[in-house]
């Protein structure tokens, strides 16, 4: 189950990827952004069912994805294909989420005297990121980070993907996302 759900997430991941690329280089009309999201959507899906090996690759590259980062890529695809645009989170909030992941990130490759990291797989390490991670989605009115850490839960609970909690609702990738969004103008 575990193997499904990888490369589910890595297929929506990467669709989303292609997605954005395509509506860089197609003009921005509401029926061509559909066509840029089915072509980007639907190849990482052929990519995912038909690819073998080479698809594994990506998903071994990028896992583990967990839920955090596969539903905020469909949110972002939702919010501009303007079928569900869920409120953006403040600037601010973003940027201590991205020195938050940051200092986990740090502390786990040996910087500083704590590794952060290992207290998420058990004990009160997840209780206190869920908690807190939904504390803050309900003040915020986040609601795709709320379902995400709701999802990430289940996986956890079910041992399916990471064993870490961390890991179901984080991902290295959120660093540039996070920090790219941030320091994006917003558009009105």
């Amino acid at each position: 189950m575990t193997h499904v759900i990888e490369t589910l997430a890595a297929i929506i991941v990467a669709g989303w990827v292609l997605h954005r690329l395509i509506a860089v280089v197609v003009p921005r009309t509401v029926s061509k952004s559909w066509l840029a999201a089915a072509s980007g959507y639907g190849a990482m899906a052929l990519a995912g069912i038909i690819g073998g090996d080479g698809f594994g690759i990506w998903v071994s590259v990028i896992a583990p994805v967990g839920a955090m980062l596969p539903l905020l890529c469909l949110a972002s695809s939702g919010r501009v294909l303007n079928v569900w645009t869920p409120p953006r989170a403040p600037r601010i909030d973003k940027l201590v989420l991205f020195f938050l992941i940051l200092l986990v990130a740090f502390s786990a490759a040996g910087f500083g005297p704590l590794n952060l990291y290992a207290h998420f797989y058990e004990g009160l390490g997840p209780v206190l990121l869920a908690s807190g991670l939904a504390l803050w989605a309900l003040w915020r009115r986040q609601v795709v980070v709320l379902v995400a850490v709701i999802f990430a839960q289940c996986l956890w609970l079910l041992d399916i993907g990471s064993s870490n909690f961390y890991d179901q609702v984080s991902h290295l990738a959120l660093l540039p996302a996070l920090l790219f969004s941030a320091m994006r103008r917003s558009k009105g």
